[in-house]
């Protein structure tokens, strides 16, 4: 299925677990807005564009597994960032490519068996991963955000904000709980629930590293619950800030690396 390209390391982008850390606590002295809190850990990783080669490890509830090497292209213009995702093994898939800004999402691959390029909505959900296209794209202006208060999470004390879905906003993933590290802004982890409050995912961020000078995490573990899928995704190779072309962003560029074309 073409939307295989969809999967990237996230910025968001979890071992499997449930939640783990206390109920938030309000502090008596005023908690900084999320806004400020979100900021902060952009921060950590504010590039002007990004590559990375990914694995990513897809445990089911059989046991199977599977194991896929992604490549994905990353380029931010103001409001605006365009993001080109493509597995490259076991065999070459189907190419996405995404264009945001404060207006939303638009989704396009090209299926060379059609010759005719496909718009994909951002709420579509991949088979193989079981994560929505808006699961690897920034989708901050998706929801609204509060600081909820802090907590304690595998020992470190964090900064617990919720996000809720805007009212005119289309998504199943309706709110989510994100947890970041009061000491350096880390993001730690993120909760997704849908709009019965049943939880989704767990995801959690793991062994960040400087690259090029910018803190990223190199792995990221989700829990799809809802999906009953296992998800390990291990960044392989990284570089920042490498001057990518606008041409790699653009529909021409998307049919030419399309499988089975030269």
């Amino acid at each position: 299925m073409f939307t295989r390209a969809v999967i990237i390391a996230l910025l968001t982008v979890a071992p499997a677990c449930s939640p783990s850390s206390d109920s938030p606590q309000k502090l008596a002295t005023a908690l900084p807005p999320a806004e400020e809190i979100i900021r902060r850990a952009a921060a950590l990783c504010a590039y002007q564009d990004q590559f990375m080669k990914i694995e990513a490890r897809v445990t089911e509830a059989d046991g199977a597994t599977k194991q896929y090497i992604i490549e994905t292209h990353r380029v931010r213009d103001g409001e605006r960032t365009s993001s080109l995702s493509q597995i490259i093994e076991p065999e070459r898939g189907n190419a996405l490519l995404s264009i945001e800004d404060e207006t939303g999402a638009k989704n396009v691959t090209y299926l060379p068996g059609f010759a005719k390029y496909f718009e994909v909505p951002s709420t579509q959900e991949d088979p193989s991963f079981g994560l929505a296209i808006q699961e690897s794209l920034v989708a901050e202006h998706l929801y609204s955000y509060d600081t909820q208060g802090t907590t304690k999470l595998d020992g470190d004390e964090v900064y617990v904000v919720e996000g809720t879905l805007k009212p005119d906003v289309d998504s199943h993933l309706r709110r989510m709980v994100e947890y970041f590290r009061i000491s350096d802004g880390r993001p730690l982890k993120t909760e997704i629930f849908n709009e019965r409050g049943e939880l989704l995912r767990v995801k959690r961020y793991f062994d960040y590293r400087q690259v090029d000078g910018h803190w990223t995490s190199t792995r990221t573990e989700i829990d799809n619950i809802g999906r009953k899928k296992l998800i390990t995704l291990t960044v392989l190779e990284a570089r920042y800030d490498r001057d990518l072309p606008a041409s790699m962003f653009t529909r021409e560029h998307l049919k030419k690396i399309s499988p089975g074309l030269k």
